[in-house]
């Protein structure tokens, strides 16, 4: 991560990112059962597997950014 941080400590900025990080990963898998609910009833059965695939790979990404952010990788 090569981020410039104005003097603040680089173990704060870790932790401020993972902060961002964690939310965006809840509303992405917020928006994703969202749109899987609103699917399941009306879209093509073919549809449904690539949409649940797309949206666990995106959720998958942010997950292990969250991870590598916290250290837990």
């Amino acid at each position: 991560m090569a981020a410039t941080t104005s003097g603040a400590c680089s173990s704060a900025a870790r932790h401020y990112a993972a902060a961002v990080v964690a939310e965006s990963l809840r509303r992405q898998v917020e928006s994703a059962g969202s749109a899987l609910s609103a699917a399941a009833g009306t879209a093509p059965e073919i549809d449904l597997a690539a949409l649940v695939e797309r949206a666990a790979a995106s959720i998958s990404g942010c997950a292990w950014r969250l991870e590598q952010l916290r250290g837990e990788a």
